[in-house]
C-alpha cells in the first residue's frame, strides 16, 4: 500500500488550519503551521504539498511560496486566497512560484480532490 501524501498547512488563523487539517487528515499525513518560523521548522522535513494562506500576519503566502520554492523546487505549493485578482498573487502563478491558487471559499472536496493530486505528480 502506498503511503499517504504528507502535507504542510500554513495559516495563521487557527480555525482555518484546523478546517484544511479536517478536510485532509484521511487522505494524507498534515502537519500545521501557524506562523512563518513554524512552517519554515517543518519544511525542513520531507513534504509534497504545502497549503498557504496568502495572508500570513506581517507576511503573505507569496512570500514563503518563493523562499520554498528557492529551497525546494519540486514541492507542490497551493495558495488560498479571497484576492485571486491580486498582483503578488497573479505574479506567482505566471512565474511558477505556486501551483495552484485557490479561492476562497472553496468546495473543500472539490480542494482535497486538487490537492492530492498535485502530491501524487
Amino acid at each position: 500500500m502506498a503511503s499517504l501524501p504528507r502535507l504542510l498547512v500554513v495559516d495563521d488563523e487557527h480555525f482555518n488550519r484546523e478546517l484544511l487539517a479536517r478536510i485532509f487528515r484521511r487522505h494524507a499525513e498534515v502537519v500545521v503551521a501557524g506562523t512563518w518560523a513554524d512552517a519554515a521548522a517543518a519544511a525542513g522535513q520531507p513534504l509534497d504539498v504545502v497549503i498557504v494562506d496568502q495572508r500570513l500576519g506581517q507576511h503573505t503566502g507569496t512570500e514563503l511560496a518563493r523562499v520554498l520554492r528557492q529551497a525546494w523546487p519540486g514541492l507542490g505549493i497551493v495558495l488560498i486566497t479571497g484576492w485571486t485578482d491580486d498582483a503578488s498573487v497573479i505574479a506567482a502563478r505566471a512565474q511558477g512560484v505556486v501551483d495552484l491558487v485557490v479561492a476562497k471559499p472553496f468546495a473543500p472536496a472539490e480542494l482535497r480532490t486538487r490537492v492530492l493530486a498535485l502530491a501524487r505528480r
